[in-house]
């Protein structure tokens, strides 16, 4: 009984962890890759989520289900990066500009 609880809640914490190490990863790179501390990932990760969890309800499976969240979101950021940053980042804008810009896209 309490080893049971107790493996639940490593394999519980190990999944969290990953996921936190994961959304740590992407935002590094793309901070790397774009020089810009685009808050916006966070908003990324949690609208994929919801889209996998979503899609697994409806007896869809799961891993089909993450494969498809991930096409989704993805093809929304490279929508909001060519319809939203680049025109800004095209009219000279500097990063600190770019960095509220990522706030306001939260919102």
């Amino acid at each position: 009984m309490i080893i049971d609880e107790l493996l639940r809640e490593v394999m519980s914490s190990i999944l969290v962890s990953a996921l936190y190490a994961l959304a740590a990863l992407g935002l590094t790179l793309s901070f790397k890759v774009t020089k810009i501390a685009n808050l916006a990932h966070a908003e990324y990760i949690v609208i994929g989520s919801y889209v996998a969890a979503y899609l697994t309800l409806i007896y869809i499976d799961p891993l089909l289900s993450l494969l498809v969240s991930a096409l989704i979101i993805g093809s929304i950021a490279i929508i909001i990066d060519e319809l939203f940053y680049k025109p800004l980042y095209r009219r000279g804008a500097t990063s600190l500009q770019l960095f509220v810009a990522s706030i306001v896209n939260i919102c």
